[in-house]
């Protein structure tokens, strides 16, 4: 038997009835009895008032009630299929990039640990979901549901109860998306979602969604946060980033010229001209236009210091066989003969820097 938003019904094991105003899933309805209260009730309890004044005229075989909601966008999966003979259906044709959505709505907004939070799984996307769902809990994964969830579709994975948030709740995703025709196969997921209590008990923490008639606290899975980032980047090194710039385009060819470091001060700018901080890769490069992309950035520098008004600048050029510090004090002779230049401070750049007095 289906129950559908606005059947009046009867209480099995209690007295009275009502009228069922909205549905939280498949197995739970809210009923609005005849004292005007909205009050949670299992469908298993329920009887609908128009199939009580046929059942002395039909005699039907047992079938189990489930809830059902007209909703024109998304649907509920109320059970989850076998795989066989897949057929793809519910396809959308505008939503081609996979999103997977965790949902959580409470039984009662005003109250959503103490009443319990309904989670669900939400496929946003035309691909069909393997998905595997299980607790974490004593460093051991407790399986609570698994199975197919066809394109967008939702299905309600477990209702987490007031004792279940004594600790955070973590809660651990696995899904295999798959077409029945693709170019190319979608990644598998696993992502692990922690629950905090204290952030479903503050405003606007569920709020209007495209997924739900009521506010749910939505959140993404195959996207990853910002902690998970952070996490992953303090893992790779600066050498590490440089050769993954390198593996890509045409090593043959000179990178984007990146500009070197700059500190913003009118007392003192720091210019850096080793060739590695100015391009990405050097392969493919002469020693002659590694010097000629260097001189370059001098004078772009020289000449943006003297417009800033800046005080001194100091190049960095590195001791090495000298042929980019002596190509610098030519140029500056040339360009810059009326400003002073001398080796920077030997204490913090060794024989490798020049400084240029501008103003004093």
């Amino acid at each position: 038997m289906k129950i559908r938003i606005g059947d009046r019904v009867k209480f099995l094991n209690d007295i009275g009835g009502g009228t069922v105003v909205s549905i939280e899933n498949p197995k739970m309805v809210n009923v609005e009895n005849e004292d005007g209260f909205e009050i949670p009730v299992m469908v298993d309890q329920l009887v609908v008032v128009n199939a009580m004044q046929e059942a002395d005229l039909v005699e039907e075989e047992e079938e189990t009630t489930v809830a059902v909601e007209d909703d024109e966008d998304w649907r509920y999966q109320e059970e989850l299929p076998e795989l066989k003979g897949f057929v793809e259906i519910n396809i959308q044709e505008d939503n081609l990039e996979p999103e997977y959505y965790m949902a959580l709505i409470p039984n009662d907004a005003d109250a959503p640990i103490k009443s319990g939070v309904q989670a669900y799984l939400v496929n946003d996307s035309n691909h069909t979901l393997l998905f595997h769902f299980s607790r974490l809990d004593n460093h051991y994964y407790e399986t609570i549901e698994s199975g197919i969830l066809e394109p967008n579709m939702r299905f309600n994975l477990t209702e987490l109860k007031e004792r279940d948030f004594d600790k955070k709740p973590t809660l651990s995703f696995q899904i295999i998306p798959f077409r029945k025709r693709n170019k190319e196969l979608p990644a598998y997921l696993h992502r692990e979602v922690t629950i905090d209590p204290v952030k479903l008990h503050k405003k606007g923490a569920f709020a209007k969604n495209e997924f739900f008639a009521k506010e749910a606290y939505i959140q993404r899975l195959n996207e990853a946060s910002f902690s998970e980032i952070e996490k992953a980047m303090e893992n790779i090194s600066h050498k590490e980033i440089k050769k993954a710039i390198r593996q890509q385009g045409d090593l043959k060819k000179p990178k984007l010229i990146m500009g070197s470091i700059v500190l913003e001060s009118l007392d003192m700018r720091e210019i850096d001209l080793h060739i590695d901080e100015l391009i990405d890769d050097t392969a493919g490069l002469s020693n002659s236009e590694m010097l000629r992309l260097q001189i370059e950035e001098f004078h772009k520098q020289m000449d943006k210091a003297i417009k800033d008004r800046v005080k001194k600048i100091v190049f960095i050029h590195g001791k090495g066989n000298g042929t980019l510090k002596t190509q610098i004090y030519k140029e500056h002779r040339k360009r810059y003969g009326k400003y002073m230049i001398q080796d920077a401070s030997f204490q913090k750049y060794g024989y490798g820097a020049s400084l240029i007095i501008l103003r004093k």
